[in-house]
This record gives C-alpha cells, structure tokens and sequence, in this order.
C-alpha cells in the first residue's frame, strides 16, 4: 500500500468548499449513536461530535478520490466505514463540501451558541477553515485516526495531519492553499504544531486540548484531576467500537 499524500499532488477534483476569502457557492446521539442531525442536542458536544462526524466524512471522500490507493486505505482502517455511516444517518445523502453550510445553519439553533461556534463567527472562518479545524483534532478525538495519517502521510508519516495534507484534503491545490487555510487558525491558538522545530511545511498540526475540552463542553468541576473517581470521568463512544 503506498502513502498517497507522500507523492506529488494528485489531480482529483476538488469538493465545493468555502475556501478563504471567498464566497461559498450557490446552490452522538452522536458517533455511535447515530440519530438525525436535528434530533441531537445543540450544545457544546453535540457541535463538536458533528464537525467530526464532518472531518471523517471528508477524509473517506477524498480517499474514495484517490482510487485504488485510497481503497487500500480504506481497507486498511475499517472504522472510518463507521464513521461514514454515523454521517449518513445524521444528514441522510449530504456530501462533506455541503456539511459546513449545513452544519452552521443547525449552529444558529442553539443557545448558547457552541464556543466553536462563537469562535468561528468572532474569526470570520470560512466553512473549510473550520472542516481543517476538525480533521485537525480527529487523531486527539479518536486515537485511530493517528495512524490513518500516518499511513497517507508516509513511509514513516506523521500520526497528525500537516497544513498541505488538509488543503489536499480539502481539494486545494493552489501553492498558498495551505498557508491560506492555516494560518488564521495558528495565529488564533486553534491549532498548534505537534513539533515546532520541524520545518514550516512539514510540522504536524493537532487542536490543543485544553481548547478540545472547551469546545466539547467538558469541566472538571472541583479540581476533578487524574485522581477523580473514573465513574465521574466523561465517556465517548467511538464509530467502530463494539
């Protein structure tokens, strides 16, 4: 199985993004428990669990793209299936480059609005800034998605998608595409390198935690820590997962 995104770019189309700067075009209860998108709680987590849902979605279309390569994948990391099923009951028929639309008109349903959703209004971030926010956290949400990178990455890729593999993901190609996607997202604290010393290009990018817990809605009341009762601990079910 060859590492797809370790080779020159390839010249799949790309979906209908709302790519930076431009206008989009016309036209749990939850993962591992899928239900309608409507019929899922509008608050933090349910925000959070979506955009996944979304980020997954993606990454299997764009795998579908790369033919033969992207099928071994696929293969090879058979929980993204799951995924993709929790993603189709939740908006039956929706394909990933209509999911931000989407998913921003469920958003304005809720109050509060989801800190993710506040953060991307104070921002002004397009709908694909926020889907690579997304495919950025998906190795700190569901550790099985560290080595699906690892291996479109490769040989010996990163367990973290770099700024070039979420452009491409995204569908794009342009040179600045990238920098264009990333950088509002660096400069806001939304995404950090998982190795600063590596060259700019090359640095894999995750969401922090402390900012993955705000985003889900997750408080340690009093101090709760490493020592707390695991019984109090917050629990995620995985696609996949038996």
């Amino acid at each position: 199985m060859t590492a797809p995104f370790s080779s020159p770019r390839p010249a799949f189309p790309g979906p209908a993004y709302e790519a930076p700067g431009r206008r989009p075009s016309a036209a749990p209860a939850f993962p591992g428990h899928p239900a309608p998108l409507e019929a899922l709680p509008r608050d933090a987590a349910g925000c959070a669990g979506l955009w996944r849902l979304a980020a997954a979605l993606a990454l299997a279309e764009r795998l579908d793209a790369l033919g033969e390569d992207g099928a071994a994948l696929a293969r090879a990391h058979p929980f993204l299936a799951a995924y993709r099923e929790a993603a189709e009951q939740a908006a039956p028929g929706l394909a990933a480059a209509r999911w931000p639309a989407r998913l921003a008109a469920w958003e304005r349903g809720a109050d509060p609005a989801p800190p993710l959703a506040r953060a991307a209004g104070a921002l002004g971030l397009s709908g694909a800034q926020r889907l690579a926010l997304a495919l950025a956290a998906l190795p700190g949400d569901d550790s099985r998605f560290a080595g699906l990178f690892a291996d479109l990455q490769g040989p010996a890729g990163p367990r973290a998608p770099t700024a070039e593999t979420l452009a491409r993901l995204l569908g794009m190609d342009e040179a600045d595409a990238p920098r264009a996607l990333t950088a509002p997202l660096l400069a806001a604290g939304l995404l950090e390198p998982t190795d600063p010393d590596l060259q700019r290009a090359e640095r894999p990018l995750r969401m922090p935690d402390a900012l993955r817990d705000a985003a889900q809605g997750v408080t340690l009341a009093g101090g709760a820590g490493a020592g707390s009762d695991a019984g109090d601990a917050p629990r995620m079910t995985r696609p996949g997962d038996a």
